[in-house]
C-alpha cells in the first residue's frame, strides 16, 4: 500500500510542471466560471446547485486531466518519455470513453451507497482502475467495468487504504488552503477562492495517477512480467530514443 503511494507521489512530484500546465488550461476556467456564477450563493439551494454544476464540469472536462494524469503516469512507470502534446492527444481521443465511464461509474456507485454504503466501496474500489483499463487497453467505457473488477480482485484492501490516505491529505490541504482566506482582506477572497479550488484540482490528480500505478502493477501480475524502472523526469524532453519491443504488452503507442 505505502509502495503504491510513494510510486505515485514520486510520479506527481517528479511530473509537477506538466501537471500544473494541465490543471490551469482545465481547472482553472471551470473553477473561476463556478465561483463567478455561485459566488453570492450562500443558501443550501445554491450549494447544491454549485455540486451539481461542478459534477457536470468534472464529467466533461475534468476527466480530460485525468485522462492526461493516467498517460504521464503510465509512460512513466514504463520508462518512456513523457510528451506534453502526445499526452493530451491521447486523453482528448479518449475523451467519449471517458465520458461516458464516468457518468456509469457515478451512477453505479451511487446507487450502492444509496442501497448500503459498503456495497457502493465495494464498487468503487473495484472500478478503481476504469480510466487507465480505457487508455491503456483501448477499452469501450462498458466492457472497462468488468476488467477493472478483475484486475483489482483481490486489490481492494489496498486500494482502500490509499484511498484513505489521500482523502485525508485533501481533506488537510483543503482546510489550510480556505482557512488562509480569513487573513486576506475580502477584495482578494474571490480570486483567492478560484486559486485555492485550481490547487485543490491538481492535487487531486493523484488518484489517476495511483490507479495508473495500481492498474500495470496488476496487469504485470497477471501476464507474470516484471515492469521497467519508472523513466526520470529529466529524460522526458521528448529526444531519448525507444527500443522498438513489440513483444511488451506495456509498451505504448509511439506517436
Amino acid at each position: 500500500m505505502l509502495r503504491l503511494l510513494s510510486q505515485s507521489l514520486a510520479t506527481l512530484a517528479a511530473y509537477l510542471p506538466v501537471l500544473a500546465v494541465i490543471t490551469v488550461l482545465i481547472y482553472l476556467p471551470i473553477n473561476f466560471m463556478l465561483t463567478a456564477m455561485f459566488w453570492d450563493s450562500a443558501d443550501e439551494a445554491g450549494g447544491w446547485a454549485y455540486y451539481q454544476a461542478n459534477g457536470f464540469a468534472e464529467t466533461l472536462f475534468g476527466v480530460v486531466a485525468s485522462g492526461f494524469a493516467t498517460i504521464v503516469a503510465w509512460r512513466s512507470r514504463m520508462g518512456e518519455p513523457v510528451r506534453f502534446t502526445e499526452a493530451l492527444g491521447g486523453a482528448l481521443r479518449h475523451w467519449p470513453s471517458l465520458v461516458g465511464g464516468s457518468i456509469l461509474y457515478n451512477l453505479g456507485v451511487m446507487a450502492g451507497f444509496v442501497a448500503l454504503v459498503i456495497p457502493g466501496v465495494f464498487l468503487a474500489l473495484g472500478w478503481s482502475v476504469l480510466y487507465p483499463v480505457i487508455i491503456i487497453e483501448n477499452s469501450g467505457p462498458t466492457a472497462a467495468f468488468s476488467r477493472s473488477a478483475q484486475l483489482m480482485s483481490g486489490r481492494r484492501w489496498p486500494m482502500l487504504g490509499c484511498n484513505a490516505l489521500i482523502f485525508v491529505g485533501m481533506i488537510a490541504t483543503s482546510t489550510v488552503l480556505y482557512t488562509l482566506i480569513e487573513f486576506l482582506p475580502y477584495d482578494y477572497w474571490f480570486a483567492y477562492n478560484v486559486a485555492a479550488d485550481t490547487i485543490i484540482s491538481g492535487v487531486a490528480l493523484l488518484w489517476p495517477v495511483l490507479m495508473t500505478v495500481a492498474y500495470l502493477e496488476a496487469r504485470a501480475e497477471e501476464l507474470g512480467e516484471e515492469l521497467p524502472d519508472p523513466a526520470p523526469a529529466d529524460e522526458s524532453d521528448g529526444q531519448r530514443t525507444i527500443a522498438e519491443d513489440e513483444s511488451n504488452p506495456y509498451r505504448s503507442p509511439q506517436y
